[in-house]
């Protein structure tokens, strides 16, 4: 991938972000992540619920509108220096078009980045 992304796969790491992760909340999004010493890097994943959206069709269209901004929209040059791991979970009921799934998710990047500049 790109910038020093790649997509999560073990789930020793998926476990340890959901035991030890912190949220950060903005509608329809919320973001878990965990930031690792002595790494660097960023994996990530997006989770979008089979309850919500029973076709397959319907999540993997989600989930690719969203991977798509988060490549190409957000910037996360901030966390270079060290190992993030984060989900990005889609958490609407209903399905949302691409320009307002865009302008949420810059805008959850958005206060997430603050969030963390506090710790």
């Amino acid at each position: 991938m790109s910038n020093g992304l790649e997509k999560l796969k073990s789930k020793e790491e998926i476990s340890l972000l959901f035991k030890a992760g912190i949220n950060s909340y903005y509608f329809p999004f919320r973001i878990t992540y965990l930031f690792k010493t002595k790494e660097s890097g960023i994996g990530y994943f997006i989770s979008v619920p089979k309850k919500q959206f029973k076709k397959a069709v319907d999540r993997n269209k989600i989930r690719r509108q969203i991977n798509e901004v988060f490549i190409k929209k957000i910037n996360l040059d901030y966390f270079s220096d060290k190992k993030l791991i984060l989900c990005i979970s889609f958490t609407a009921k209903n399905k949302i078009n691409f320009n307002e799934i865009e302008k949420k998710l810059i805008e959850a990047f958005r206060i997430f980045i603050k969030k963390t500049e506090k710790e």
